[in-house]
């Protein structure tokens, strides 16, 4: 059976959706236009701009990737379709999926070769994401701790006092930090290992277990503006 396009499966990736763009507009508010980050010398004329353009681009792109990952159909196969030998069966879902590398139980849905794609690139484009909006939070930490001594960071945690009055002052900092370090870290290997088996030809289970039936990156990555809703066994394979 088939997933429908809404079920409480997907609340996962409907929240992904809800919560990328409201986390990077708070993001933005807070640390971007910080007067740490705005009046850094090194940031002045276009370098504050071309911060706001990634972290805007970046987050654009993952919901829309999302929304693709959503929509697509992952490679399902009727009951009545002939075997096909990289097909595999999701006892999660209870579909048989061409190229099935997993079922992702965040997205709700299968990760098959309708829509391995758009999961390969959301994965760099929210690692590209978190790394800006890690460095970004830390540097704007940094500043606020320089700004609030002459001995630096150092100088402006030396005492318990001191050190609650620079966390009330930098929660959006620090809180930001901890999200932005956790989820590039993790989701910046997921996308190294996705990369790595898209070009050894490996993405999905079928390909790993059996040698014969490795790819090559360009199997994943065809027809990547075709969005397919109910993809014909043909469009699949070919």
């Amino acid at each position: 059976m088939r997933s429908p396009l809404f079920s409480l499966d997907r609340l996962g990736l409907f929240f992904l959706i809800v919560f990328i763009p409201i986390g990077e507009l708070v993001f933005s508010r807070t640390i971007l236009f910080s007067p740490e980050i705005t009046n850094y010398p090194c940031l002045q004329g276009n370098g504050l701009v071309v911060l706001v353009a990634l972290s805007k681009l970046t987050c654009l792109l993952s919901v829309v990737l999302l929304l693709c990952i959503w929509y697509a159909d992952p490679g399902y196969l009727a009951e009545d379709d002939p075997e096909c030998e990289v097909a595999q069966h999701c006892h999660v879902c209870d579909n048989t999926v061409v190229d099935f590398d997993h079922h992702c139980g965040v997205l709700g849905t299968c990760i098959g070769s309708g829509n391995m794609k758009y999961f390969i690139l959301f994965l760099n484009t929210v690692s590209i994401l978190c790394l800006n909006v890690c460095v970004c939070s830390l540097l704007c930490f940094y500043l606020s701790c320089v700004a609030s001594s002459a001995g630096g960071v150092l100088g402006a945690v030396n005492t318990l006092e001191k050190i609650k009055t620079i966390a009330l002052k930098n929660v959006f900092s620090i809180v930001f930090t901890i999200i932005g370090i956790y989820a590039s870290l993790f989701c910046g290997f997921l996308a190294i290992f996705y990369d790595v088996m898209a070009f050894r030809g490996t993405f999905s289970y079928k390909r790993r277990k059996y040698p014969h039936l490795r790819g090559h990156c360009g199997i994943v990555f065809r027809r990547l503006f075709t969005l397919r809703r109910n993809s014909s066994r043909e469009a699949l394979l070919h």
